[in-house]
């Protein structure tokens, strides 16, 4: 079993305790690995849970967890990448479209 520090992960992708989005996040990520299944209901089930141990509803639960996202993609973004399953994109590489040069992802 990998162990984690998630606070120091949050920390370096600039998610820091001063956004409710930090302890949200803790709180979902304890779900996740408890029950990796929750990541098939999003919206129905793992924010209405991390909504009822913060206090709060779904949709708050829902917009601090992209916040928190779109701040580490800001500050962090090749860690972020380096962090996900999902293979990286070949950056660079060109394909040629009717004469055009554009970026094939």
């Amino acid at each position: 079993m990998i162990v984690m520090d998630y606070h120091a992960i949050l920390l370096q992708l600039g998610i820091t305790p001063n956004y409710k989005g930090y302890h949200q996040m803790l709180t979902a990520l304890e779900i996740v690995e408890a029950n990796p299944e929750a990541l098939t209901m999003v919206t129905k089930w793992l924010y209405p849970a991390v909504a009822k141990r913060h206090q709060t509803n779904w949709k708050q639960v829902e917009r601090n967890l992209r916040i928190a996202v779109r701040t580490a993609w800001g500050t962090n973004r090749d860690f972020l990448q380096k962090l996900s399953p999902l293979p990286r994109p070949h950056e660079g590489h060109l394909q040629q479209r009717q004469g055009h040069h554009r970026p094939v992802y």
